[in-house]
């Protein structure tokens, strides 16, 4: 049910935003090709797509939803190359939101330095036959400083730096067989500095 509340929400938000004036209201289409270029699993890839909206000539919102992978995961990651876990199931998804302030008008295009409050939420599970069963959410929040700049006219490339506190909850079934099963929870929360790329197209 989360899964189809968060594309209900994106396809909704994708709809209205794509009926808008591209001249007056840009909208860019944009991907990470990485999760972070610097950050707790840099490189890793985690399919995304986020969708910007220009207004006021010097604001704009960002909506972006991401599958993830199990190496884009810092703790899944961890685990599957400490113990050599061959089989095991993954699953994960990503939801995020961004209110950019541009710092000069972006003159019909979604470009030039900006400052942005953000908000990710992601959730995730793994599992590895006779071992473990761990179920994850993280909540960060943020802000984030970064540069857009137009080439060819239409493709938007925006290099990014982001600062905030990460809330982790994670839980734990653990399968030690023939003992019996052990379950236990934990909540953490850390500070993150991440550096990332984009590159969208403005339609």
């Amino acid at each position: 049910m989360k899964k189809l509340a968060f594309i209900a929400v994106f396809s909704l938000f994708t709809t209205l935003l794509l009926g808008q004036d591209s001249l007056s209201n840009p909208v860019v289409i944009k991907t990470q090709p990485f999760q972070y270029l610097y950050g707790p699993t840099p490189l890793s890839m985690s399919p995304n797509v986020d969708v910007e909206f220009g207004f006021g000539n010097s604001y704009s919102f960002q909506i972006g939803v991401g599958y993830l992978l199990p190496k884009s995961d810092v703790a899944y990651s961890s685990l599957i190359d400490s113990l050599g876990l061959a089989s095991t199931q993954f699953s994960g998804y990503s939801f995020r939101l961004a209110y950019k302030f541009y710092t000069s008008e972006f003159d019909n295009y979604l470009r030039g330095f900006y400052f942005a409050p953000n908000i990710r939420y992601s959730k995730s599970s793994l599992s590895a036959p006779g071992f473990t069963t761990r179920q994850s959410s993280n909540l960060f929040l943020g802000v984030q400083i970064g540069y857009s700049l137009i080439a060819f006219e239409k493709i938007q490339l925006t290099l990014f730096c982001a600062g905030g506190i990460q809330q982790s909850s994670s839980t734990y079934w653990h399968d030690f067989r023939p003992y019996n099963l052990v379950y236990f929870d934990y909540f953490k929360r850390t500070k993150l500095q991440l550096i990332g790329l984009s590159i969208g197209y403005q339609i």
